[in-house]
């Protein structure tokens, strides 16, 4: 079953001047100026328009499509998550109140970037720039779902940056069938599909098996296998696992520097309530023929104390680690704490370890 919420202001759906601020005395709400509403048939677009001295957009004005770019949406509960990739990389977060259990049509006035628990709050954001503090108005003219997922949105934002004059003006009008799909496994996987070549890779096991042309990596010889050191590198269907394997380019042949930062289930045989996600590291001075004992460098953090996505908790894009001169190596990770409300306490660290210094090996 679908249920479209369509907006209840008639006033919301109208197109304002950019140099209007309008103030509905009624409600005493501030509808975002400078937006334009969406045919019901057109695709996603994202369209943003930034005020002279405003610095997240620096003054400009930038459009999205996909063509060209790629707009996704995740709707959790009350929650909004939305990601814009193109020229630049937007990330916007819409939260309402907590009494809400889903997204709504209507205007949302006063939203901060740091709302106190239970609070409505609103933030939009570039990879390059975000706003120490900012205030914003929400329009969200339709909402429409499928059974619980969100199928499409329409919503208007005006965003001040850490007290500025000007202000950011976005439009977003985006549909669940534009995003791309990924296509449907294939099985039997085609014949021309490339493998490594017979015996080249253990019979059991986990391995890394790296092939290239000569140079491709620089200080690494290829082909090559790597095994790592037992329970530091696991793969499963559910995604409990996530790990990156870095290579010191200063080094090369058999004392070639590997280091791996990894999450893991100290229990693996757990659900959402008794999985305990921990932060890993081990590492190689002699091309993986042996690994120091893997020790604990974060955690745990139970999942209920991270950010929360439609595939479930999420702790960011990737874990990275990177190779700096003389051996050191940095794994990145993100770091939580019991949230405070609706307030997740979540944000990214860093370790340093040094690779040369002896240590238990396997």
């Amino acid at each position: 079953m679908k249920l479209s919420i369509p907006s209840t202001s008639r006033l919301a759906r109208r197109a304002w001047l950019s140099v209007t601020l309008v103030t509905l005395a009624a409600c005493g709400a501030v509808v975002p100026s400078a937006t334009i509403d969406a045919p019901a048939g057109d695709p996603t677009f994202v369209r943003l328009t930034s005020d002279a001295g405003e610095s997240l957009g620096g003054g400009s004005s930038y459009e999205y499509s996909e063509t060209g770019a790629l707009v996704t949406a995740r709707a959790s509960g009350a929650q909004l998550a939305i990601r814009v990739v193109g020229d630049r990389v937007w990330d916007g977060f819409l939260a309402l109140s907590s009494g809400e259990t889903r997204l709504r049509a209507g205007t949302f006035a006063g939203l901060t970037n740091a709302p106190s628990a239970d609070s409505a709050g609103f933030r939009w954001s570039s990879q390059e720039k975000s706003c120490d503090a900012s205030v914003a108005t929400v329009t969200i003219d339709s909402v429409t779902y499928d059974g619980d997922a969100l199928s499409a949105i329409d919503f208007k934002f005006e965003q001040r940056c850490d007290a500025q004059a000007g202000a950011l003006r976005g439009t977003v009008h985006w549909r669940a069938e534009d995003e791309p799909r990924a296509s449907t496994p294939v099985s039997p996987a085609p014949a021309g599909l490339w493998r490594a070549p017979a015996g080249a890779t253990p019979s059991k096991g986990n391995y890394v098996y790296l092939a290239g042309a000569a140079g491709l990596i620089p200080g690494v010889k290829l082909p090559q296998t790597v095994v790592p050191v037992f329970g530091t590198m696991q793969t499963q269907s559910a995604g409990n696992w996530l790990s990156i394997l870095a290579v010191d380019s200063a080094t090369s042949g058999p004392s070639t520097r590997l280091a791996l930062g990894y999450y893991y289930y100290p229990v693996a045989n757990c659900n959402t309530t008794t999985c305990d996600l921990t932060v890993g590291f081990t590492s190689s001075t002699d091309s993986g023929a042996t690994w120091s004992q893997a020790r604990r460098v974060a955690g745990p953090f139970k999942l209920s104390w991270i950010a929360q996505t439609d595939q479930g908790p999420m702790v960011g894009d990737y874990i990275s680690t990177s190779f700096i001169d003389g051996g050191l190596a940095f794994p990145v990770f993100m770091i939580a704490k019991p949230p405070t409300g609706a307030t997740f306490d979540e944000r990214a660290a860093a370790a340093r370890f040094d690779v040369t210094v002896p240590s238990s090996r396997k």
